[in-house]
């Protein structure tokens, strides 16, 4: 079977997508289920061959079309972009580019979304993506606007290959490189900037240092990694969002935000970790939260290693912003004694609440991995000792317990009262000691506030 899509723009903020897919001779099956769970989708029209078919819906997320050895089953599609959420508007298009996730826009067969090897009817020998953006975007001032994309064709993918279509950006428009010689493996990565815009960060080594410095932990790279930094809506004033995986990440900066850093580490992370050990097992309960709170804790520790400029400018402290988080986790255990009490290991049972998977991810597991990494390193660990495990255990099997396996491996004659206490139980970590770096009252009155807000958000629907 061969799928492919073709992109062009329609309507403000509408993608028009038409798929076709072609099957063998001796193909087993009249239909090919797909899913169109998660996405702001019009299903328009659905053609064998020129001639017009029905479409089946087999459930509220799931549609059957029709197939006919040698034949061509074209489907065509709208995809809304830009609908304000909780975290900015997920893909845009404006006059100067066009952003989007490959998983916001792209229907893929329902069999692709499972864990275990990928065993369809039909195999997916082919998948090819082309764009037509040029009637859009040659209107404007520019007339070669770049393609920036992870891929336009995929052969036998597999799981590793589905994973990064839906997690890449997809991104066209009028953007300039930046890159440094003095960068390892310098051809690997590129700062993408508008045009426009390129004065604001052509002088600026911190996006290198940060590549370096992950470069050094992992000791590897991803083969091309492109940043891309996106400016804020203009009518709404909203971070747009554009898609992060190994290859292509695509997002609202600003060079001057603390926070903007941190979340541009966290993705960064997210592309190493990928491009050096895939494995499904790190990306499902239990062992999610492990992969989470990893990125999580480099975000913080790694803008360590910006110049001390770039730190001053944006008020990077790792122990003054682990002190804070510690405080934010604090305050949330007993502020709402018997809501956020969960181990992690009841990750499965918590990751369907948006605010309890928020305060697992983005607080409890990097405390968690800040105390693991102490109690390695007394033990006679190596620095960065749970990161290097899992490297060392890409092949680490679905149904295992990452945490366990890691913790007995690492933490000598402290692991098994370190798993039990705080990965099997919701014990608190021991880093009182954080507290001699905590930052000034407004500061961290300001931390405690964001982080209520935050995870009252998530229960609200805000």
């Amino acid at each position: 079977m061969e799928i492919n899509y073709k992109v062009t723009s329609g309507q403000e903020q509408v993608l028009i997508i038409c798929m076709s897919i072609n099957v063998s001779s001796t193909c087993p099956v009249s239909n090919i289920t797909f899913y169109i769970g998660g996405k702001d989708l019009q299903l328009l029209s659905c053609r064998i061959s020129g001639e017009k078919t029905r479409i089946l819906f087999t459930s509220p997320d799931t549609i059957a079309l029709p197939v006919i050895s040698n034949e061509t089953t074209e489907l065509t599609y709208h995809i809304q972009l830009a609908k304000p959420g909780k975290h900015g508007h997920h893909g845009f298009i404006d006059n100067e580019f066009i952003v989007f996730e490959g998983g916001q826009v792209f229907l893929l067969p329902v069999d692709f979304y499972t864990l275990s090897d990928i065993e369809m009817p039909e195999a997916v020998e082919n998948m090819t993506f082309t764009f037509d953006f040029a009637s859009l975007l040659k209107k404007q001032a520019y007339t070669n606007p770049v393609e920036i994309i992870p891929f336009n064709e995929l052969i036998k993918p597999g799981q590793a290959e589905i994973y990064s279509l839906c997690k890449n950006a997809f991104v066209f428009g009028d953007f300039v490189k930046i890159k440094s010689k003095n960068t390892p493996a310098a051809d690997s990565f590129s700062v993408n900037v508008l045009n426009r815009e390129k004065e604001k960060y052509i002088n600026e080594p911190g996006f290198f240092e940060l590549y370096s410095y992950y470069n050094d932990l992992f000791n590897s790279h991803p083969d091309s990694y492109n940043t891309v930094l996106l400016p804020l809506c203009e009518d709404s004033g909203l971070p747009i969002i554009g898609g992060s995986g190994e290859a292509v990440c695509a997002s609202s900066f600003d060079i001057g935000k603390l926070r903007d850093w941190q979340l541009l580490s966290h993705r960064m992370f997210h592309a190493f970790f990928i491009s050096t050990a895939y494995n499904p097992a790190f990306f499902i309960p239990p062992n999610l939260w492990i992969n989470e709170g990893l990125a999580s804790y480099y975000e913080i520790v790694s803008l360590e290693s910006l110049n001390d400029t770039l730190k001053s400018y944006i008020g990077a402290d790792g122990k003054s912003q682990l002190a804070g988080m510690f405080s934010q986790y604090l305050y949330i255990r007993f502020r709402y004694p018997g809501d956020y009490d969960f181990a992690p290991m009841q990750e499965a049972e918590v990751i369907y609440s948006g605010a309890k998977k928020e305060f697992l991810h983005y607080t409890m597991a990097p405390l968690l991995i800040t105390a693991f990494e102490e109690t390695a390193v007394k033990n006679g660990a190596k620095p960065d000792s749970l990161l290097h495990y899992c490297l060392n255990n890409r092949d680490f099997p679905t149904d295992g317990n990452l945490a366990k396996e890691a913790a007995f491996s690492i933490l000598g004659k402290d692991a098994e009262f370190f798993y039990e206490s705080y990965f099997s139980n919701p014990g608190i970590p021991v880093l009182w000691k954080l507290s001699v770096y905590l930052p000034g009252n407004n500061e961290l009155i300001a931390m405690l506030n964001y982080i209520d807000y935050v995870l009252e958000s998530w229960i609200h629907h805000k």
